[in-house]
């Protein structure tokens, strides 16, 4: 994302609230309600044009694209075109996970999990 998109944040009194699970504070959540007050705009606002990038989305920080693999077909699947890292499912056993470590460190894969 672009290093001028500001830093979109609900602006709602969430600490005062007693509840069993707390909501992310800095998710935005839109007020609603002709009577709210959080409704009138305090800060940025986010508008259509805010977003990234299409070449940049569903990117890993570490400006890998992240594959998710449930099986070792998954693995054999993967096409080594652009950088790739992978990320186990939480499905795999640990013996097929040392396998496909194994040949990820091979085919110098990186390996998130």
């Amino acid at each position: 994302m672009s290093k001028d998109t500001p830093n979109f944040r609900g602006h709602f009194p969430l600490t005062t609230r007693r509840r069993k699970k707390r909501r992310d504070v800095t998710k935005w959540r839109r007020p609603r309600g002709i009577d709210s007050t959080l409704a009138t705009p305090r800060g940025p606002i986010p508008k259509v044009g805010y977003g990234h990038k299409n070449e940049d989305k569903y990117k890993h920080p570490s400006n890998l694209k992240e594959v998710l693999v449930c099986s070792m077909t998954d693995f054999d699947n993967i096409f080594l075109e652009e950088p790739v890292a992978i990320r186990f499912s939480s499905t795999l056993g640990k013996k097929k996970k040392e396998d496909i470590r194994k040949l990820a460190m091979e085919k110098n894969i990186k390996v998130l999990n």
